[in-house]
């Protein structure tokens, strides 16, 4: 018993299952069950640490991403679309996260990095003209786009100032602002 108190103290960190297993290794006849119930009765057990789910892992760190006023938070989405008599299209929409106004709904028979940035440009003059000139800077969330875009098309996005950031559950990727 007192091996195991011994042990326990000067090896905070462990659990009884290993406190034992170190009262073995030093000739002291300790079971796991008598190592825990030594442990429990001097206080000496280690609290479990309950690991967060990985859905509410990444909940907490996507919350940081919401806005905080309309024109904050963009996203992008990129879809195809049969239309009967013309075949399938792309369109690309852009809304505003927080008052979910579509800022931009472009078809496009392509889906091109050219094509999505023309979306944003008109969804950028939908801003300026709903909110002037100088409106704030902001963030743009795509999930489909961000994974998909070329690298020049990486380019021509922050060639008209738009600062991406994407997340994908799927591949359990993260990108930061």
């Amino acid at each position: 018993m007192h091996a195991v108190v011994n042990m326990a103290t000067t090896n905070p960190w462990y659990g009884y299952h290993r406190i034992a297993v170190m009262c073995r290794r030093d000739d002291s006849a300790v079971n796991d069950r008598q190592a825990y119930a030594v442990m429990k009765d001097y206080g000496l057990l280690q609290k479990r640490r309950r690991r967060r789910a990985p859905e509410l892992y990444q909940a907490a760190k996507l919350f940081e991403l919401l806005p905080q006023k309309s024109n904050d938070l963009w996203q992008m989405d990129v879809t195809y679309i049969h239309i009967p008599g013309y075949g399938w299209w792309y369109a690309v929409t852009v809304i505003d996260y927080y008052s979910r106004y579509l800022l931009a709904c472009h078809l496009t028979h392509s889906y091109s990095a050219i094509e999505t940035a023309y979306g944003l440009k008109l969804a950028r003059k939908e801003a300026e003209r709903l909110h002037g000139p100088r409106w704030p800077s902001h963030r743009f969330s795509s999930p489909t786009t961000a994974r998909r875009s070329s690298p020049s098309g990486l380019q021509i996005l922050s060639a008209i100032s738009i600062r991406t950031c994407g997340f994908s559950t799927a591949r359990r990727r993260n990108w930061a602002c």
